[in-house]
């Protein structure tokens, strides 16, 4: 009697249209979802029309900040260390690098003189 022969590896299409995979890609994506929820909430809360700013405003965005850095830093470590290749990771993880790399840009371009 002849062992069964190994499983096929899954196609990349196929595992980049799934589910994540790791509990690491998980967790970006509920600190994305988490960030999206405050950002949301903190709008609604700021825009209710008073006149005086209120103090509460900027340390709901730097949570928020912070929400997506830790969903940033979760979905690379998902991707480079664990292999996760899931769109609901990788997609969010790219959008916040190319986020990131407009943000230097910029900061390079004024400081070359480029700016005002």
């Amino acid at each position: 009697m002849q062992p069964d022969p190994p499983s096929p590896r899954p196609s990349l299409a196929s595992r980049v249209f799934s589910r994540p995979s790791s509990r690491l890609g998980w967790a970006a994506v509920t600190a994305m979802v988490g960030s999206i929820g405050l950002l949301f909430l903190f709008t609604a809360l700021s825009a209710q029309g008073k006149e005086e700013p209120n103090p509460w405003e900027g340390v709901g965005f730097v949570v928020i900040i912070v929400c997506l850095l830790a969903s940033y830093v979760t979905g690379l470590v998902a991707v480079f260390r664990k292999h996760e290749r899931s769109w609901i990771v990788l997609l969010p993880t790219a959008l916040i690098s190319a986020a990131i790399l407009n943000e230097l840009g910029q900061g390079l371009l004024y400081l070359a003189g480029g700016g005002e």
